[in-house]
């Protein structure tokens, strides 16, 4: 039942997941998609990882994938892959799964999160509930078009100059 098979023994070898993105971060919309970051194990590529992922998710409604080429940004390949997981009472939720080779903690998406949960985590530091303001106000900022990252820099006066954008800015405040 593992999308990539590897002997049981070698568990550091198996695949990795963590629930990441703005619904653990409490600033989801009702759009709001469940981002999942995975490692893809050794000895499976990730195109092989895609299929499998095809294979298991491939009838779900929505699905779509592709492979994402390394960029200055992430230098290492990934997979992307789409669907709607239906729930209860007709209802479905988007899931958007993130899979590259290297460990979760080292992926781009996780380190964001990081971030993202730290900047929250600071702001409700002395109990003043600056973290729910903070919280209230990328979900507005998201409503009203922003990125996730945009929103994050706005609602936290994290400058983000003309020939940059906030998805970098964000990332290397985790340097």
């Amino acid at each position: 039942s593992e999308l990539c098979a590897a002997p049981r023994a070698a568990s550091p070898d198996r695949e990795r997941v963590a629930l990441v993105g703005t619904i653990p971060l409490n600033v989801h919309l009702p759009n709001s998609d469940l981002d999942l970051v995975c490692q893809i194990p050794s000895g499976c590529s990730v195109p092989e990882f895609l299929q499998r992922l095809a294979s298991r998710f491939g009838d779900r409604p929505g699905y779509t994938s592709w492979l994402r080429s390394p960029s200055s940004a992430d230098s290492t390949a990934s997979g992307i892959a789409r669907f709607e997981l239906s729930l209860s009472a007709g209802t479905s939720v988007p899931v958007e799964i993130f899979a590259a080779q290297q460990p979760v903690a080292e992926q781009m998406a996780y380190r964001h999160f990081v971030i993202e949960e730290r900047l929250l985590r600071e702001a409700d530091a002395n109990g003043s509930n600056k973290g729910d303001a903070a919280s209230a106000a990328v979900r507005r900022l998201k409503a009203a078009g922003q990125s996730t990252e945009g929103a994050f820099c706005e609602a936290f006066g994290i400058p983000v100059p003309d020939d940059s954008d906030a998805f970098r800015v964000l990332y290397k405040l985790n340097r």
